[in-house]
């Protein structure tokens, strides 16, 4: 199993995470993510609090995980929540 949860949003790399996630994992292993989407607030990878000087963050489209996912799984199910919480859950 791997989980990688509220990470995406930090990293311009993120959908190379989940390729390597993907990578990783035996067959019949689960993965689970969550990210932050619209219209979640900009926040700190440190404390949650305003963006530091040179972090990077964008929110994550449910349909640019969807995409990620579709190339890296054969199964998967992804949920959105209107306060800006995009999940989903796969398996190889």
């Amino acid at each position: 199993m791997a989980l990688c949860l509220e990470v995406f949003e930090h990293p311009p790399e993120w959908t190379r995470i989940i390729r390597n996630m993907r990578r990783l994992l035996k067959p019949g292993s689960l993965c689970v993510v969550t990210a932050a989407s619209d219209p979640r607030a900009p926040h700190s990878a440190v404390d949650g609090e305003a963006l530091r000087c040179g972090e990077y963050y964008a929110n994550i489209p449910e349909e640019a995980l969807r995409q990620v996912l579709r190339d890296c799984f054969p199964q998967y199910e992804i949920s959105y929540l209107p306060r800006g919480d995009v999940q989903a859950l796969a398996c190889t």
